[in-house]
């Protein structure tokens, strides 16, 4: 997973992961991208690696890890 709410540097992100063979999500809003991530079928093993932008309006990259890491702990 992949949130920055610039959409340049997040297609840049995603155009060269999905290169080499991953499989991403992009997202321009951190809200979205946690209700996303409720939806998921398996929650709390549903993405190995999230990068995050930090300076975001409305909810930071740290303030979303912070809520990513507790819904993780509360859907094991």
């Amino acid at each position: 997973m992949i949130v920055d709410d610039e959409p340049d540097t997040l297609f840049t992100y995603q155009y060269f992961l999905s290169d080499e063979g991953y499989n991403v999500e992009a997202f321009t809003d951190p809200q979205e991208a946690l209700k996303h991530l409720v939806q998921s079928s398996d929650s709390s093993s549903y993405y190995q690696l999230v990068l995050l932008d930090i300076r975001m309006p409305r909810l930071n990259g740290l303030q979303l890890f912070n809520t990513i890491k507790m819904l993780v702990q509360i859907l094991r």
